[in-house]
């Protein structure tokens, strides 16, 4: 691929993985690269030698998807309490992390998140443009916007490589949007009993709903089956054109293979 093509990047940095997808003129995704990694140290050299980030493209937005992210209902949200907002989550220095927030679904609700300065400056020098967001917001736009409940009680898991968003709701509302880094097989069951629970939700009554593939946390509908009553697996849905070639990235069942924020 040509890429003086690209017009736009987009990046979903993962705890071990990382997505590097590029648009041309059209809003077409032209080119995807998707890298796996075991440290993350490595990541400043992937920055440094994807011919993507490096192409005549200067602007692009990075969704970084970690547990350090609040929601805000935007009749409450203050610009300037950011920093706050997050204390009440886990302390965050706004010396050494870069604090940034985003409005979904109509600006109804402010994701407020943060990122290491240093992890940050590792692409300066490539996309100094380049804008910040939770992944958490990308995430949420999609199940906000696209996925609306159909039940008195309903879990949506929306899995990425090696971590889980999962929310929750009870007669149309939501009650717990969160994510969870998966290790082993085990964990999805272990993070899924401990919000039934939470939630008081009945295993028997509530429709879970598996948004993509649950091989990316080491999964399977199998596993889930002996334990609820009601599994859905929904296909993503598509607000994203893809050029001729990428049906091996598109088919991974990726939200990233279908969605734009």
């Amino acid at each position: 691929m040509d890429t003086d093509d690209v017009s736009s990047l987009s990046l979903f940095l993962y705890n071990r993985a990382l997505i590097v997808l590029a648009k041309d003129d059209s809003e077409d995704v032209c080119a995807a690269n998707l890298y796996t990694f075991q440290d993350s140290a490595d990541i400043p050299l992937i920055f440094n030698t994807d011919t993507l980030i490096h192409s005549a493209n200067t602007s692009g937005k990075l969704f970084i998807h970690d547990t350090h992210f609040v929601l805000v209902p935007q009749e409450l949200f203050d610009p300037s309490h950011c920093a706050v907002y997050l204390n009440f989550h886990s302390e965050t220095s706004p010396v050494k992390k870069e604090i940034y927030y985003e409005g979904v679904h109509s600006n109804t609700v402010q994701v407020v998140g943060c990122a290491e300065k240093d992890l940050l400056s590792a692409l300066d020098a490539s996309l100094p443009d380049l804008e910040v967001s939770s992944g958490a917001a990308f995430y949420l736009s999609y199940l906000l916007d696209n996925a609306p409940p159909t039940s008195d009680q309903q879990i949506f898991l929306l899995p990425g490589p090696g971590a889980l968003y999962l929310g929750a709701f009870e007669n149309g509302e939501l009650q717990l949007f969160n994510y969870f880094i998966i290790h082993t097989e085990q964990d999805l069951l272990k993070f899924l009993f401990a919000v039934v629970k939470q939630l008081s939700f009945d295993p028997h009554s509530l429709r879970l709903c598996v948004v993509g593939d649950l091989i990316h946390i080491f999964s399977t509908i199998d596993q889930l089956t002996p334990f609820f009553k009601h599994v859905d697996h929904i296909t993503p849905y598509d607000k994203l054109s893809f050029r001729a070639g990428l049906e091996t990235f598109r088919n991974t069942g990726l939200i990233e293979g279908h969605w734009t924020l």
